[in-house]
């Protein structure tokens, strides 16, 4: 565990081994997530999933036939409702 001193002026001091850990260095942004009970998420990896997620943005058209029944089975609602309870309770 890393111990933080926040300074006069609310500011915090990253040791250079958090740095290296999180991969980031000047000029990098850091994503922070408030979380109930004083907790805190840091992510230093938003801005790079943001990157790829831009990246990939494809037409609508894309997705047609993304689902596409490939194995030739037919189930009926039953089947996928049971499907879905086995997969709740872990058995499958």
């Amino acid at each position: 565990m890393v111990r933080l001193k926040v300074t006069a002026e609310n500011q915090i001091t990253l040791d250079q081994a958090i740095l290296e850990h999180l991969g980031i260095g000047p000029g990098d942004e850091i994503e922070v997530t408030l979380q109930p009970g004083g907790f805190a998420i840091v992510d230093a990896g938003a801005k790079e999933r943001q990157i790829e997620a831009d990246n990939r943005k494809l037409p609508i058209e894309a997705i047609f036939g993304m689902l596409e029944n490939t194995t030739g089975k037919r189930y009926t609602i039953d089947e996928l409702n049971e499907a879905i309870e086995e997969g709740w309770a872990g058995k499958r």
